[in-house]
């Protein structure tokens, strides 16, 4: 990671204003995989850029670019935008807006380089909101958070609403025990679709167990869309990133 500083002299006899640090990130996250008949194959499967930095008045900023993989198979990869984020903290509260995740799932709210495995679990890759343009308030302590932003519910990189409606997410986490984290989520994206969600996650002595359900209801459907996944791991070595794990 590199930083720097920037500073603008203003005009002559001003006071300089204060420094503006910022920080430069990024990851590379490259796979090779053998299967049968194709036989041996690399993947660039993330290549990521980021800038983070602070402003006066508790103020911070973060942007985010990933290289993504092309339309189809022969296609180039395309640079596309995934976070971009301006934040005011004053503990316990924050306010956020641009482009960020929604606050739905934990493991889809957990950075990917964070990730204890290679790929988000189907369930949360198919129901969960994923990048929104949008607002959102957030009230945090260390045994308890509350979290509620409004989004255009586009996606990311969509910067309108086509259909005048708005999608609205909550989140609340409750930490009753140091190593044990309970929280739920509702998202409400008009009065036809509704995607709930709840997840649980122990640690404890380099065991971690985390399971999560969500659900989707639509109007004229007879049955939610339903989906959930366990995840058990354990750290091998003290010293060594490197973990078994178990998920169904």
């Amino acid at each position: 990671m590199v930083a720097w500083a920037l500073a603008n002299a203003g005009p002559a006899g001003a006071q300089p204003p204060a420094l503006i640090g910022v920080r430069l990130g990024g990851y590379i996250e490259a796979r090779e995989t053998y299967a049968e008949p194709t036989g041996l194959s690399a993947t660039l499967n993330r290549a990521r850029l980021s800038a983070d930095g602070s402003l006066p008045n508790h103020v911070t900023y973060r942007m985010l670019v990933e290289l993504e993989a092309g339309a189809t198979a022969r296609a180039p990869g395309t640079v596309s935008l995934r976070e971009a984020i301006i934040r005011w903290t004053s503990a316990p509260y924050a306010l956020q807006l641009g482009q960020f995740k929604a606050p739905f799932s934990r493991e889809y709210l957990i950075p990917v380089p964070a990730l204890e495995t290679a790929d988000f679990s189907a369930v949360v890759d198919s129901l969960a909101p994923k990048y929104e343009i949008g607002a959102m308030a957030e009230y945090a302590l260390p045994s308890f958070g509350v979290w509620a932003g409004v989004f255009n519910g586009e996606g990311q990189n969509a910067g309108f609403n086509r259909d005048s409606t708005v999608l609205v997410v909550t989140r609340c986490s409750v930490r009753p025990l140091p190593q044990v984290t309970v929280a739920a989520n509702v998202a409400r994206g008009g009065p036809d679709s509704t995607r709930y969600g709840a997840d649980l996650s122990l640690e404890q002595s380099g065991f971690l167990w985390r399971g999560e359900i969500i659900g989707q209801r639509k109007r004229g459907r007879s049955r939610d869309d339903f989906g959930w996944y366990l995840l058990g791991a354990c750290r091998i070595l003290p010293w060594l990133i490197t973990q078994l794990q178990v998920r169904f």
